[in-house]
């Protein structure tokens, strides 16, 4: 309510003010940002502010905390836990992620200040000693205005794609180690492996394999070995 006054300055009413509009926006932000909270709440992915000094100023979630041994089960486990995002809120990258890797991400978000125009690219970051992959999108961030105030950033989370990727490139590898020449000794039987290492043919074959091994005595055997008892 507002005071209602004569000229002379003598209040002689009040005036309701209206702050319908004001209010619908307040709830429009909140259900933005409720939106945002619940789609991001365990999906690989963080968003952030930055300052012109390229200082966090806002991040969410504030806490990561995916269940990478869903995706990855012999990946240990404390390797991956919960990653406290604000503590980062007023540091830089550098301060964070230290000198070097601060300064590579640091150069990145610089660029887009100097031009104005956004970019994507693959990041590596060791924190706590693990390294993470992410695709970094780094955005001007401005006011109503137009001015510039600093960078939004966008992050996914790669790394249990790379692993995944590491382990079947593995796995693939091991596979081609079964093809090509394979020389075997025509006397002992025994298969020079990919290190020139002579071994025998029925280890290297469970080692490259699921494959597990009986014995027994083939008829062409049995019949050289006892013609007696197995006749041509």
């Amino acid at each position: 309510m507002s005071p209602v006054k004569m000229k002379a300055g003598k209040a002689v009413g009040v005036s309701p003010r209206h702050f319908t509009g004001h209010k619908q926006a307040e709830g429009a932000v909140r259900l933005s940002e409720g939106r945002l909270r619940v789609a991001l709440k365990h999906a690989p992915v963080v968003v952030f502010t930055q300052d012109l000094q390229l200082r966090y100023t806002w991040i969410t979630p504030p806490v990561l905390a995916w269940d990478y041994r869903n995706l990855l089960g012999s990946i240990d486990a404390e390797s991956f836990a919960p990653w406290d995002h604000r503590s980062m809120v007023g540091c830089t990258d550098a301060e964070i992620f230290g000198a070097e890797q601060g300064e590579r991400l640091t150069a990145i978000k610089q660029e887009v200040l100097r031009t104005r125009v956004g970019s994507r690219s693959e990041v590596t970051v060791t924190f706590k000693g693990v390294t993470r992959y992410a695709d970094l999108v780094v955005e001007p961030f401005h006011d109503a205005r137009g001015t510039l105030l600093g960078v939004t950033c966008c992050a996914i989370d790669t790394t249990p794609w790379k692993y995944l990727i590491a382990k079947l490139k593995e796995a693939l590898d091991q596979v081609q180690l079964l093809s090509g020449l394979l020389p075997i000794c025509a006397s002992c039987k025994k298969l020079k492996d990919e290190r020139q290492v002579w071994q025998p043919l029925e280890g290297y074959i469970q080692a490259h394999s699921e494959a597990k091994f009986s014995h027994g005595v083939c008829p062409d055997c049995l019949r050289k070995l006892y013609p007696e008892y197995y006749p041509g």
